[in-house]
């Protein structure tokens, strides 16, 4: 095992918003860095909402290693004021044919400038995960290749970034799915295991990332001592009635499926971190901060911050207080959870990057 890494959760704006506070606290405590060194977060792997996040701190790394955080803050904020899926774009979407396209073309024309996936930066190594499905299998979209096992794999690609972070957030049914345009020689000879043949590898069509894993562990767990993960995931709410018809009955028994698979990551994440199996630390954005055994935490009344964890689930423009709250609580709760538990002699904070919205 080797190095850290950071795991970004899917949660639409809400979860990129809560990553982008992380992000600003890790960078803080010098784990954040464009070259390696030891306890520096050497692979970043992230899901839909969390791969916004990813995406534009990687197009920031060298300012952001060199511990200058406002162009990358100054670019979460310019996309999330942005809407990037409602009534309106999913018809544009049809209308333009297909609507995952156009949104990666929102985002492009908004922030990312048609940057392939070779401007991600050498150090760290971003993955944008996503989930093939005609394998069933994570796909995963980095500099060095994508592709998934069974698949096989591209070297180099120049895939545009902005249509990995769309796949990655290409949540059903409107977002989804997002298509690939590939040929079989593509691939690098000798890779992949049964779904090699060229029907695999013509059209690959991805959906959201989070439908295989929403916390983004599965790219790194096996390979990395250190695990931070963040996670501003909803959980399945309850519902006082549900529809008879077979679609809605599908598409409940669907989402309480990839919520308890998503539990089951969780407890497999804790019994490791009790074992000694890895080192690191979790945060919720419906933690409660008076849980963490770190000193002089940020005040974040409970009632405040479950209110920004029920933000929907969504990819509306965010208004310039709601952004700052929930950046806010993003970096409180990752400062509460690394003092707690990976570095207990770090310093508190000062304050809230934002202290004048403080988190409601």
């Amino acid at each position: 095992m080797d190095e850290t890494a950071l795991c970004l959760s899917g949660g639409g704006y809400r979860a990129t918003l809560f990553h982008a506070g992380s992000t600003l606290r890790l960078t803080e405590l010098g784990l954040v860095k464009n070259t390696p060194g030891e306890g520096v977060i050497g692979t970043v792997s992230s899901v839909s909402g969390g791969s916004i996040t990813s995406a534009l701190a990687a197009l920031n790394m060298d300012t952001l290693g060199a511990g200058n955080t406002q162009p990358f803050v100054d670019a979460i904020n310019h996309l999330t004021r942005h809407t990037l899926i409602d009534a309106e774009t999913i018809a544009a979407g049809l209308i333009e044919g297909g609507v995952n396209a156009y949104v990666a073309g929102q985002i492009d024309t908004i922030s990312l400038h048609n940057a392939t996936l070779q401007a991600l930066p050498h150090f760290p190594n971003h993955v944008i995960n996503a989930t093939n499905l005609l394998t069933t299998a994570r796909w995963g979209f980095e500099r060095q290749r994508m592709g998934d096992y069974r698949t096989g794999y591209v070297v180099s690609p120049t895939t545009r970034l902005s249509h990995a972070v769309s796949a990655s957030a290409g949540y059903p049914p409107y977002l989804s799915p997002a298509i690939l345009a590939l040929k079989p020689d593509d691939f690098d000879d000798g890779t992949g295991t049964d779904c090699t043949a060229a029907e695999y590898r013509n059209t690959i069509q991805l959906t959201d990332g989070g439908v295989y894993d929403n916390l983004g562990l599965e790219a790194v767990w096996k390979a990395h001592g250190n695990l931070l993960v963040a996670d501003a995931s909803a959980p399945t709410s309850p519902q006082d009635a549900v529809e008879y018809d077979w679609l809605n009955q599908s598409l409940r028994v669907s989402d309480i499926s990839a919520r308890q698979v998503s539990a089951l990551r969780k407890r497999v994440l804790m019994a490791g971190f009790r074992s000694g199996q890895w080192q690191g630390a979790y945060w919720n954005i419906r933690d409660d901060i008076s849980r963490f055994p770190a000193s002089h935490t940020l005040p974040c009344p409970f009632e405040q911050t479950m209110a920004l964890a029920n933000t929907e689930t969504d990819l509306s423009g965010k208004h310039a207080r709601e952004q700052q709250r929930l950046m806010n609580w993003g970096y409180a709760a990752c400062d509460a959870a690394v003092r707690s538990y990976l570095l207990p002699d770090a310093d508190a904070p000062g304050g809230f990057p934002f202290p004048l919205a403080g988190v409601g």
